[in-house]
């Protein structure tokens, strides 16, 4: 028994060190906040998504029975996370409004707040964020990522379609199409700019299809997403709101 299990750490171990990719693989969710020596290439050239930064949102999420306020923060971490800029939230919810099965799941009594990590994009004519999909904002896995094109006029449209693998119960293995529209651009000087995007999530073509939802996004080019609101279908709201 003893010989078998030193065979499978040595075949895992030559399996580890020949191969890059099973590293990152077995490592991307690691938390490598405040971490040294991390290799993080996705970072050098961003503008708004500087390694070390942190963003602070206060949220409000209204379900039909339930209103939460709460804080996230938004991280850069060392790292890189499926090719991108690794990012950090961190959700600062209080007891206050939570049912107690909320209580235990959502709230953290040692470190303050519970947390998960994903990835960002940060390039000079693109920015896109993966959003927060944990604890009680897991209906953002539907709705569309805030992302904006920074060469688009007013007008312009660009739109891309969700795949959805194994492991998502009756979701499983469907499409969403996710559809943008840049619906006003705000200059205020030479280097700063508001673009508000108009987005919709649904589970046909047509944009009224099967509604997922309809988010409407703020972007500032010297902070990212100032604002974005969801409205689904259910008539669940989300709002964040940069501090």
């Amino acid at each position: 028994m003893i010989y078998r299990l030193l065979v499978l750490v040595g075949i895992l171990g030559a399996l580890l060190s020949s191969c890059g990719a099973i590293v990152d693989l077995l490592s991307k969710n690691v938390d490598s906040e405040n971490k040294e020596g991390v290799k993080s290439k996705f970072n050098d050239d961003n503008a708004i998504l500087i390694e070390g930064k942190e963003f602070i949102y206060d949220v409000i999420q209204k379900e039909q029975n339930q209103t939460l306020q709460f804080q996230l923060s938004m991280k850069v971490i060392p790292g890189k996370y499926n090719g991108e800029t690794k990012i950090k939230y961190k959700y600062y919810y209080v007891d206050e409004g939570l049912t107690q099965e909320q209580v235990n799941y959502f709230v953290d009594t040692i470190k303050g707040y519970k947390w998960e990590v994903t990835s960002a994009d940060d390039r000079e004519n693109y920015f896109d964020l993966h959003p927060p999909r944990s604890y009680s904002l897991n209906k953002l896995e539907l709705a569309p990522f805030p992302r904006v094109y920074l060469t688009s006029d007013i007008g312009s449209t660009f739109s891309t379609v969700l795949k959805i693998g194994p492991g998502w119960g009756e979701n499983s293995f469907k499409s969403i199409f996710w559809q943008y529209e840049i619906a006003e651009l705000i200059y205020y000087n030479d280097s700063l700019t508001f673009t508000v995007i108009k987005a919709s999530s649904n589970w046909g073509k047509e944009y009224n299809e099967d509604k997922i939802c309809n988010v409407e996004f703020l972007f500032n080019s010297h902070l990212g997403f100032t604002k974005m609101s969801y409205l689904f279908s259910d008539s669940t709201s989300i709002e964040f709101l940069m501090k």
